[in-house]
């Protein structure tokens, strides 16, 4: 009796730390389970820092070298059927250096899967002068057997690559929510809570503004931002909120249950991004499985994730007005926070659960292969 042999799949990826989206789906996918896959790491780590991604530092030059190194030995002994590759997102010398990668080890395994966590490789390309830079990068990652993108809704990088196919593959996590109930007092105002890297181009300043807004009209309510932020950030969060300042909270980076039980003691999840590289945002997914409403920008792959009037809203990029309304309509109603946030449980567990993530990358690795992996 023959039978197929698993998938052999080596992934060159970041792994936290530092702590975002693509670091933390990358882990996921290592994790496992899958049955039909057998997968080797060679981690990047061209960052420790989230204020470091995207830097240019001499040290990364080495890093590179270094990868590169890793990846050859791992091909020569692990001999994958297939490269797993995230590109980075729309910043020049991250977009060079992936470039130059693939063009050295692609040649060493049949097939190349591309990640796009991030979006906008192909708007930058676009843009790149001088030309010859242009075609050093899509050589280096055009033709790809596949592109594994988040949503339709994010730029089409894995059509500009012209990948043989395309997938759009959604995140997926662990249900954590029944592991923790809510430490907060029933009587207490509302916490609403924004997560992620607490920059201006993840909407903080936004939701700030339309705190301010609503704290003027009387409306009682606390603010958290849960995540990495710069000194000039929460200076800037702090004069925007004046004399309501107290009512802010700067909670820093969470890991683990500390950070589901951030999750677990808010009652409105705020996720007004309009990041350049935002693809999905995951941790609107994490909202949502814990049973909150949630509030995002219509931008990119936010717009699959809400479903609007019924999971929550989405409001336009750069509004605070509009956000301030949609906010005290939530706050203003708790029956209509309940229904919202129970509806985002359920799609949730419909949609987004780690088994249907993983049951779908499988899929993938096993799709672009299926002529390729011997019978033994």
């Amino acid at each position: 009796m023959q039978s197929m042999r698993r998938v052999r799949v080596l992934v060159i990826g970041q792994t936290p730390p530092p702590t975002h989206g693509q670091g933390i789906m990358i882990e996921t996918l290592l994790r496992g389970p899958m049955p039909r896959v057998e997968l080797r790491h060679v981690r990047m780590a061209y960052s420790e820092r989230l204020v470091d991604v995207g830097k240019v530092r001499l040290g990364k030059l080495a890093h590179l070298a270094s990868v590169l190194g890793r990846t050859l030995r791992a091909c020569a002994t692990f001999k994958p059927d297939v490269i797993y590759y995230p590109p980075a997102g729309p910043d020049l010398v991250p977009a060079l250096r992936d470039a130059l990668t693939l063009l050295v080890i692609r040649r060493f395994a049949p097939r190349l899967v591309l990640h796009f966590h991030a979006g906008g490789l192909s708007e930058l390309c676009e843009r790149m002068r001088p030309a010859a830079l242009r075609v050093l990068v899509r050589r280096g990652l055009s033709g790809a057997d596949a592109a594994v993108m988040l949503s339709a809704h994010n730029p089409p990088d894995g059509q500009y690559f012209a990948a043989r196919r395309i997938y759009y593959v959604p995140y997926g996590i662990a249900d954590q929510r029944d592991r923790f109930a809510s430490g907060a007092d029933p009587a207490r105002a509302p916490q609403v809570l924004h997560a992620g890297y607490v920059r201006e181009s993840k909407g903080v300043l936004d939701l700030t503004r339309a705190a301010a807004i609503l704290w003027h009209r009387g409306r009682k309510f606390s603010l958290a931002f849960m995540g990495s932020c710069s000194a000039a950030v929460a200076e800037s969060i702090r004069k925007i909120a004046g004399k309501h300042a107290g009512s802010v909270s700067l909670l820093g980076e969470q890991l683990g249950d500390a950070k589901w039980q951030v999750y677990a003691d808010s009652d409105v999840f705020c996720f007004p991004t309009f990041y350049r590289a935002e693809t999905f945002g995951l941790v609107c997914v994490e909202a949502m499985m814990f049973g909150l409403p949630v509030i995002a920008t219509r931008w990119r792959g936010a717009q699959d994730i809400v479903e609007e009037s019924r999971t929550g809203f989405l409001v336009p990029i750069n509004d605070p007005e509009g956000l301030a309304s949609r906010l005290e309509e939530l706050l203003g109603d708790t029956p209509l926070r309940c229904a919202m946030g129970e509806a985002g449980r359920k799609r949730y567990l419909e949609r987004y659960t780690l088994e249907r993530y993983l049951a779908d990358m499988e899929q993938v690795f096993c799709d672009v292969t299926a002529d390729r992996v011997a019978v033994g």
